[in-house]
């Protein structure tokens, strides 16, 4: 199904740019054109079915738009010029008919997209991805806990907050996912990770092994899951970029499927609030910390009892200011932003800074900037807050790779 409101698609547009991508996925991922000398690794994607494109630098003069915006950045000229261009190009007369569009493409090799459920409400999702984090398919590795012991966590912390990804041959996939809906009484529809296969059977979306991390909501819940992977199944591309370290579950593009969402991270303790009948945060000098990270966010409070937020990553900011407005209602007055101290040459991590400043300030909290010592006889290895810590209080020094 082609979704892109255009008589062209957008992979026409990137070849005529010159651009070949080498997957049919319906996101792609590319070096962003609009960086220039600060691009480092594919920061941009594009969905091929409705032309999109957004830079996830926060330094990126362009950031996103249409494909049409694309090809005018990238030719020097205006949208309307840069639409007629590409119709030029392609041949395309105005209006075109539709079974004309179809001929043109005929040679695209192209699936309809499956049809994606609506995310399914926080309770459910809640009590899937506690069934799911309590299976004993998923029970956390020896190596995994063995990782998080040596990243300052303790044991019965560990197996009470993580569990590690299942076994993904198909058949557990499916015995996991039957186990998980007998025990809740529906099905798995709308909860991120989950999928219907084309036999009907609802499995959980294949992943490489690494450890769940429970995102956690201002109300307790288990709003989403991330995924910390194993090192050693990282892959490298042929542009020598490796994979993400951390990914959302999700089913993006799956037959009742669903994406995921970027959520905020609760690590603190919570109380039960009569008025509101429901868990709320505990806090009790009206200070809150903000890391990147949820794992960071765990090991912080475990270590310090300090209650903290989490983006999943520096650019996130979407539902933060909807999270710092609850958390003012409890009384919390002041954020201390506790990024990694590579902020101070990293400019993407600068910039959402500022924006991050800027969304607190504008709900009329008071915010700090934190920092700390980074280096341990003379290495520079304590760039997280949750590094320092661990080394400040058990002696733990992070193995930098």
């Amino acid at each position: 199904m082609n979704n892109c409101k255009y008589p062209f698609q957008p992979i026409e547009v990137l070849n005529l740019l010159g651009i070949y991508p080498e997957t049919n996925s319906a996101d792609i991922k590319l070096y962003c054109p609009f960086c220039g000398s600060e691009k480092k690794s594919k920061k941009l994607w594009i969905n091929m079915q409705t032309g999109i494109f957004h830079c996830w630098r926060e330094t990126c003069p362009v950031k996103s738009g249409n494909i049409v915006a694309f090809y005018a950045e990238q030719m020097g000229m205006e949208w309307m010029e840069a639409y007629k261009d590409i119709c030029n190009r392609l041949r395309i007369k105005k209006p075109v008919d539709e079974s004309e569009v179809k001929i043109r493409y005929r040679y695209i090799e192209k699936t309809e997209t499956p049809e994606e459920s609506p995310l399914a409400d926080i309770k459910k999702r809640n009590q899937i991805y506690r069934l799911l984090l309590s299976n004993e398919r998923c029970k956390l590795q020896e190596k995994h806990v063995t990782d998080l012991k040596k990243r300052g966590l303790d044991e019965d912390i560990i197996r009470m907050r993580y569990a590690s990804v299942p076994n993904n041959e198909n058949y557990a996939l499916f015995n996991l996912c039957a186990e998980i809906q007998q025990e809740a009484g529906c099905d798995l529809s709308g909860v991120p990770g989950f999928y219907k296969a084309k036999n009907g059977k609802w499995y959980m979306k294949h992943n490489k092994n690494g450890i769940m991390v429970p995102v956690v909501s201002f109300d307790s819940m288990l709003q989403g899951i991330q995924i910390r992977r194993d090192n050693e199944v990282l892959e490298i591309d042929e542009d020598g970029e490796k994979e993400a370290k951390y990914i959302w579950l999700a089913s993006r593009n799956k037959d009742s499927g669903c994406r995921p969402h970027v959520w905020i991270h609760y690590a603190c303790d919570f109380k039960w609030d009569p008025g509101r009948r429901s868990m709320i945060p505990v806090c009790k000098n009206g200070r809150f910390c903000l890391i990147e990270g949820p794992m960071k966010a765990d090991i912080f409070f475990h270590l310090t009892n300090s209650p903290s937020i989490a983006v999943t990553g520096v650019g996130c900011l979407k539902y933060l200011k909807e999270e710092l407005e609850k958390l003012k209602s409890i009384g919390v007055h002041t954020i201390f932003i506790c990024y990694d101290m590579d902020y101070i040459t990293n400019k993407d991590v600068e910039k959402s800074i500022e924006k991050a400043k800027k969304i607190i300030e504008e709900v009329g909290m008071t915010c700090c900037m934190s920092t700390w010592p980074t280096e341990v006889e003379g290495q520079n290895v304590l760039k997280g807050i949750d590094d320092y810590y661990a080394y400040k209080l058990k002696g733990i020094i992070p193995k930098v790779k």
